[in-house]
């Protein structure tokens, strides 16, 4: 699946999304089927290398597509865009850091 594909399926997710506003807005927490749905749509992606079937391929050259992805969904949910928001930015940290030296590395591999 490529970025436009994602894009699309989250677009018309976020419509979904939209024709439930009232009822999305009165939540107190989260649904896991919104979770799930973003998963079928490929999100999940944005946090797997491109070597390996996903969409990451650099801090730099995944930035804007995966941001234009989330701020698609915040159309239809922003609290569901808030929380997936994080699912990138913490694999990027992983993605992006350089191997810790030794003595280090065995724990922060372990981490």
């Amino acid at each position: 699946m490529d970025t436009r594909t994602v894009l699309k399926n989250v677009q018309e997710l976020s419509a979904q999304f939209a024709t439930e506003r009232r009822e999305r807005q009165q939540r107190r927490e989260l649904v896991p089927s919104d979770f799930a749905q973003l998963r079928e749509a490929g999100f999940l992606l944005t946090g797997v290398p491109a070597d390996q079937g996903g969409l990451w391929e650099s801090a730099r050259g995944s930035t804007r597509p995966i941001c234009e992805i989330l701020r698609t969904l915040a159309h239809g949910d922003p609290s569901v865009a808030l929380v997936s928001s994080m699912h990138p930015i913490v694999v990027s940290f992983w993605l992006s850091t350089a191997p810790t030296p030794s003595p280090f590395h065995e724990a922060w591999e372990a981490q």
